[in-house]
């Protein structure tokens, strides 16, 4: 019987291999890093690299631009100083063979916990956290705004051409 292997292609894909503060981990109140470290490059791409937080209490953490580090392997970005309670993470990264990675995941903040490892993220040019929500109008209501004008903007459309339809209209008579 022949049996026939067939190499299967290697993934090349950024996945995460170390963090701080990592997946499970308890750290320091106050920590203002993050520090993603992946087993491929990442490319330094402003628009497709993104990390968010979300604190305990289920609102935004304000977040920095993600920053590109470790010769390209990993990226860091700085925060608001982290208060107590679980913290939920999510990052995405466009790895240097241009496909899209990402995940999520958790961990504790809390006054006994270890110093977060900020050492890779020192001599970073990281940008300040950008407030999370800076009080601007919310997606769903500008959409729903633009909606109702663009029905507004058909709407007086269509009664125009209708009223310009009507018998006489626009044939050039004259009312006696």
């Amino acid at each position: 019987m022949l049996t026939l292997a067939v190499a299967a292609p290697a993934s090349a894909h950024s996945d995460l291999e170390d963090a701080s503060p990592g997946p499970g981990d308890d750290v320091a109140t106050g920590s203002t890093t993050v520090h993603l470290l992946f087993g491929e490059g990442v490319e330094d791409d402003d628009e497709a690299n993104q990390v968010t937080l979300e604190g305990p209490d289920g609102d935004a953490v304000a977040v920095g631009a993600v920053s590109v580090v470790d010769d390209g392997m990993g990226v860091c970005v700085a925060t608001d100083a982290l208060e107590p309670g679980e913290h939920t993470l999510d990052w995405r990264v466009m790895s240097v063979d241009g496909h899209l990675v990402q995940s999520r995941y958790a961990f504790e903040v809390s006054d006994g916990g270890e110093p977060a490892d900020g050492a890779a993220c020192e001599g970073a040019d990281l940008a300040a956290p950008e407030a999370a929500d800076a009080g601007g109008i919310p997606t769903p209501v500008l959409a729903g705004g633009g909606a109702v004008l663009l029905a507004a903007a058909v709407g007086a459309f269509v009664w125009r051409v209708r009223s310009d339809r009507r018998p006489g209209a626009g044939e050039g008579d004259t009312p006696a």
